[in-house]
């Protein structure tokens, strides 16, 4: 996240993901803005508080404040680096070191509760929705992008688990509804998001290349590592939404 082709490639927003990429989205920055207003579009009434899990660098939380105070936004995070440059960015916010699968927070202390492309990463997934099924009021929200990978990446990445294997979108329906949730939409758009991405960020890179910036041992290993592993170890990308009754 804090490497200098990174900030770059987002336009110095401080967004980490696919985006969502609309026929005129011309930019990384742009396009996370843009998953971030497909999400918040799945929360009817956008009032109260709002926890956002896994925040990064902070930009998912700031881009909140078109629609919460930023008195009553939350952002939590496992990484003490990043929740430190969150705080340096965004004072009014409140930022906190968290486990996402075990969140130090009261029962029914959120109005909504949003994810951005993070719940692959947790041991497990499901851990995660039920305890942000716990935090949430009755009536609240949860929001979040999440991806499906193929088994053999799942089994084969440290950053991710086979207890998370997902197998389609009514598999993340039941895993909803499991953990509680009802009044649920479930979305695989991996045309809009991770596709779309991953064209942007060859041109990207290819631009790099022809000008010399990035050494070309450097760009035939990102391209190996889109290649051989991304491409296709990716087989669906999720927005999802529930209620708590």
């Amino acid at each position: 996240m804090y490497l200098r082709l990174t900030k770059e490639f987002y336009g110095g927003t401080d967004f980490f993901n696919y985006g969502y990429w609309l026929p005129g989205t011309r930019s990384a920055g742009a396009a996370s803005c843009n998953l971030m207003e497909e999400l918040l579009a799945l929360i009817p009434h956008k009032h109260g508080s709002i926890l956002d899990v896994a925040c990064g660098l902070g930009a998912t939380t700031h881009h909140l404040k078109k629609y919460y105070e930023e008195t009553r936004t939350v952002g939590v995070n496992i990484s003490p680096t990043q929740i430190e440059t969150c705080r340096a960015k965004f004072p009014k916010c409140k930022f906190l070191v968290m486990d996402s699968v075990h969140l130090a927070l009261k029962d029914q202390s959120f109005d909504a509760v949003i994810c951005v492309e993070a719940a692959f990463h947790f041991k497990t997934r499901e851990k995660f929705l039920r305890e942000a099924h716990r935090v949430l009021r009755p009536g609240g929200y949860l929001v979040i992008s999440d991806i499906a990978y193929e088994t053999w990446i799942e089994v084969s990445s440290p950053a991710l688990f086979i207890e998370n294997h997902i197998n389609s979108t009514n598999d993340y329906r039941s895993l909803l509804e499991r953990s509680g949730f009802t009044r649920i939409v479930v979305r695989d758009v991996l045309q809009e998001t991770w596709i779309r991405y991953a064209s942007h960020l060859i041109q990207f890179l290819r631009g790099k290349l022809a000008h010399g910036e990035i050494k070309v041992v450097d760009f035939n290993k990102a391209m190996f590592n889109l290649r051989r592993y991304l491409i296709p170890g990716i087989k669906g990308y999720l927005i999802a939404a529930g209620q708590k009754p």
